[in-house]
């Protein structure tokens, strides 16, 4: 995957991948969306200063949620649906609010 570094979307939905992919995806740096729905993957530090979108719905995922996710700073979406977190959730944003 490391000849992909100009990739922007990634699309690993529905293919039951288990364990860690974090060495593959952490070589996409231009990766802006990244969808891992429905697979068993463990959740690591991704380095993707990039990444707009992550999708991690449906990966069985247990405890807290990650801090590593504060560091995805162009972050504007992300979806943790259907998974076994616990705890609070705490996010730092960068951005101000669109206020009308």
């Amino acid at each position: 995957m490391a000849n992909f570094s100009s990739l922007e979307i990634l699309d690993l939905s529905y293919n039951h991948f288990t364990g860690s992919i974090s060495p593959y995806i952490g070589a996409l740096s231009s990766l802006k969306a990244l969808s891992l729905y429905s697979n068993w993957t463990s959740m690591e530090r991704y380095p993707l200063k990039k990444l707009e979108e992550l999708d991690l719905a449906i990966n069985y995922f247990e405890g807290i949620l990650p801090p590593c996710l504060n560091n995805l700073s162009s972050l504007r979406l992300l979806d943790i649906s259907n998974n076994q977190f616990s705890g609070n959730l705490v996010f730092i944003s960068n951005s101000q609010p669109d206020i009308p």
